[in-house]
């Protein structure tokens, strides 16, 4: 009989400073298939969620997957007309 082993990462979340809204992006990439996953999230300084932003699409590479997660936070920042934005990704 095998073992697995089960790792588990507690994230927190940081509010931004009074007065800024925070932009989480994060994105998946299947190296098989080329199957991609985007999101980025808005929350303001009392952890109030402002709005969000999906994608899925085929990419050639793992790195053209984070440059269109930060696409997609930009996207969603200027749909809003939040000008007082800062970013935070998991990578």
């Amino acid at each position: 009989m095998s073992k697995q082993l089960k790792v588990w990462e507690v994230l927190s979340w940081t509010p931004p400073t009074r007065g800024l809204i925070k932009v989480n992006r994060d994105a998946t990439f299947d190296k098989i298939s080329g199957s991609v996953a985007a999101v980025a999230i808005i929350r303001g300084s009392f952890d109030s969620f402002l709005g969000g932003i999906s994608s899925s699409f085929l990419a050639p590479s793992a790195s053209s997957v984070e440059v269109h997660a930060v696409r997609l936070r930009t996207v969603l920042a200027s749909k809003k007309r939040y000008v007082n934005v800062i970013t935070e990704s998991n990578n």
